[in-house]
């Protein structure tokens, strides 16, 4: 039975048009997260704060995706300009293996950019089906080499209460919403105000990828 093979001409030519619909496709999401922003912040301004928490989750998530799809793109624009060092080793070399991981663990769970699936199967012919299945395995992904950030902002998890708060705050200063935050910590996470505030640090670093 024919064995497909890896082929350098249909990798390059998935590289680079997966680099230009990813740059399409970043600049449509953060469209889309000022577009949510705004709307929570009209949110807030009009005392719907249980909505507007809800609505915040989803400018979270399109900012995780922000985040995750920088790296990506990076890591693509990185095969770009090594396919010759791709084209002449038999094994990935250890120096790209956190590029191409990361690549492949993305497509098997966003398919805006279906070229990312086309560089999967090409590497996939070269380094081999356990390679593959050890890459996009949320069990092996992180031990394997995929990016930390890429896995963690990928996670389908709930954010915490405490980093929604921060993005509520960040969003009310941004658009000069007179949104009492101190309230809103005791009436959601029942807690003082000042141990919100050591938590409101920590929680927002983390929030931010610091």
């Amino acid at each position: 039975m024919f064995k497909p093979k890896y082929s350098s001409s249909k990798c390059k030519i998935a590289i680079g048009v997966g680099l230009g619909r990813m740059k399409l496709t970043l600049n449509k999401k953060r469209a889309q997260v000022v577009v949510l922003r705004r709307e929570v912040s009209t949110l807030l301004d009009t005392q719907k704060e249980e909505s507007a928490r809800i609505r915040v989750e989803g400018v979270m998530r399109g900012q995780y995706m922000i985040s995750v799809y920088e790296i990506l793109e990076l890591f693509v624009e990185l095969l770009s300009v090594r396919l010759q060092q791709i084209d002449a080793n038999k094994e990935c070399p250890p120096d790209l293996k956190e590029a191409v991981a990361s690549i492949m663990y993305f497509s098997q769970r966003v398919v805006d950019v279906p070229e990312l699936s086309d560089i999967t199967n090409q590497l996939g012919f070269k380094y081999g089906k356990e390679f593959v299945q050890q890459a996009t395995s949320d069990a092996t992904a992180l031990s394997f080499g995929v990016n930390k950030i890429v896995v963690e902002k990928m996670a389908v998890t709930p954010p915490p209460p405490e980093a929604k708060l921060a993005l509520l705050e960040e969003i009310a200063a941004e658009y000069n919403v007179p949104w009492d935050s101190t309230q809103a910590t005791n009436r959601i996470l029942g807690e003082s105000s000042s141990a919100y505030l050591v938590k409101h640090d920590e929680q927002y670093r983390c929030y931010q990828g610091v």
